[in-house]
């Protein structure tokens, strides 16, 4: 029988230490392809070296600005953003974005992108050299992260056009390990390549109505691997779509997002018993309505609902061998008061129920359900940055409400330029 746990009388684990971050750490707040591509990686086959758990994603919510849907913090633009906190004793949410546009003083481009993030198969970095060509209305743009290993280069062809008050519209070609067959020395290559198709933007569908979305390819993936002795077959696909309205005083949002993506390895050699088949879907559902109560502050209250379904199937591996399914629900609300010329108070609370579910087909004995309700106080402190209070720096230290004690602390960086 599995093991039930409920967050009124037990917790799952037990936390250890607190959050200490030391520097400014520099990310935006929802998952990266509402930003840029998010293509194939050879370090996906091993796949993440963290685990989710009942608190893994709370953590993550409460890490993020508040209100969760704002219109200013969605399109890519230059600065230095970011978030980071601890999620647990060993283990950092960290999400970082730098962009740079090198003034030309004509239609030339030249720019530079950095982004540090994770998603489903563990962390990443991600940083990029652009050079194009630009007008009013349209950039076309190439970007490479060229290494010293040349087997490594990453290159994204990049088609922006735009009407200020109308629309806006990114396409993308990205081709990791663009070099890698003809540059590498070894053995693996690549038989079918690691291509994503990417497009992004929004439009105006009225004077106070705006849609706007993404759509992320990564087309199917097949690499020969001498180190693992496998045959590797890769593929996914994400969208998210948005709605935002304005009525009387009060702004709103429903926001979707999901993904599903499959992965298989299978040992190409006499004896190996490497086999894997992993099938894995997200979904998550953001409804929000915020109205100004002041100037630059703001009252809010939101929904989030969140689904991640995940089969790793291992038949040679017991230990690895999960199905795991979270289904999350989440009231939040909050408020914005000044303390000063450049301090604010933003607190919020976040509360839910949770049901996760572990399931080890070749080892019983550690299944495990737990579900109840969950939360977190968020009183944040920020600290209005630049002459013009056009960034700031948050203070974030967060308390549980499901059980007494403290919830992690989170730094956040919002700096546009």
């Amino acid at each position: 029988m599995p093991r039930r746990h409920c967050f009124f009388s037990v917790r799952a684990q037990h936390r250890l230490g607190i959050s200490l971050i030391t520097g400014l750490l520099m990310a935006e707040t929802v998952t990266a392809s509402w930003y840029g591509p998010e293509p194939f990686r050879r370090e996906r086959i091993e796949g993440r070296d963290f685990e989710y758990d009942e608190e893994s994603f709370l953590h993550r919510i409460s890490y993020q600005p508040m209100p969760l849907l704002q219109p200013a913090q969605r399109p890519p633009r230059d600065g230095v953003f970011g978030t980071g906190g601890s999620t647990r004793s060993n283990e950092l949410y960290v999400r970082e974005q730098v962009q740079l546009s090198l003034p030309t003083d004509s239609s030339a481009y030249l720019g530079y992108r950095f982004l540090r993030n994770e998603d489903f198969d563990g962390h990443y970095d991600q940083q990029f050299l652009g050079a194009g060509y630009q007008s009013d209305s349209w950039k076309l743009l190439f970007w490479g992260d060229v290494t010293g290993n040349k087997r490594d280069s990453d290159m994204q062809l990049e088609w922006q056009i735009q009407d200020a008050s109308a629309y806006r519209l990114r396409l993308i070609l990205a081709a990791p390990d663009a070099l890698y067959n003809r540059k590498t020395d070894e053995a693996d290559e690549y038989l079918d390549a690691p291509l994503t198709w990417y497009a992004e933007g929004d439009i105006a569908v009225a004077s106070d109505i705006q849609l706007y979305g993404f759509i992320n390819y990564n087309q199917p993936t097949r690499f020969l691997s001498t180190e693992l002795a496998a045959d590797v077959e890769d593929e996914q696909l994400s969208a998210g779509v948005g709605l935002g309205w304005s009525h009387l005083r009060w702004h709103y949002g429903v926001e979707l997002e999901g993904l599903t993506g499959t992965r298989t390895r299978q040992g190409f050699t006499e004896g190996s018993v490497v086999e894997q088949d992993l099938t894995r879907d997200f979904a998550q559902l953001t409804l929000e309505a915020r109205r100004p109560t002041g100037e630059n502050t703001w009252l809010w209250f939101g929904l989030r609902h969140l689904q991640f379904d995940e089969n790793d199937r291992r038949p040679y591996d017991a230990e690895h061998w999960l199905e795991q399914a979270h289904k999350e629900t989440y009231l939040y609300a909050g408020r914005q008061w000044h303390l000063g010329p450049q301090w604010q108070f933003v607190p919020s609370l976040i509360g839910g129920y949770v049901e996760v579910q572990e399931t080890y087909p070749l080892n019983a004995s550690e299944n495990e359900e737990q579900n109840g309700f969950i939360g977190k106080l968020v009183p944040a402190f920020v600290l209005g940055l630049g002459s013009k209070q056009q960034g700031s720096l948050t203070l974030n230290p967060t308390l549980y409400l499901h059980e007494l004690g403290f919830g992690g602390g989170n730094i956040q960086l919002h700096f546009p330029l």
